[in-house]
């Protein structure tokens, strides 16, 4: 799976319902942390 298919599971993120661009890329970037860190749990475990 790739990433922006992952980052479809945040679902508040594809509407954009942030009013500032800063809000939405700040969750843009937990996102892709979140999604960062499982893949590191998933490889180490």
């Amino acid at each position: 799976m790739t990433t922006p298919m992952k980052i479809k599971i945040f679902r508040k993120l594809i509407p954009r319902y942030e009013k500032t661009d800063l809000s939405y890329c700040a969750l843009l970037h937990l996102a892709a942390a979140m999604i960062t860190l499982n893949e590191v749990m998933i490889i180490y475990g």
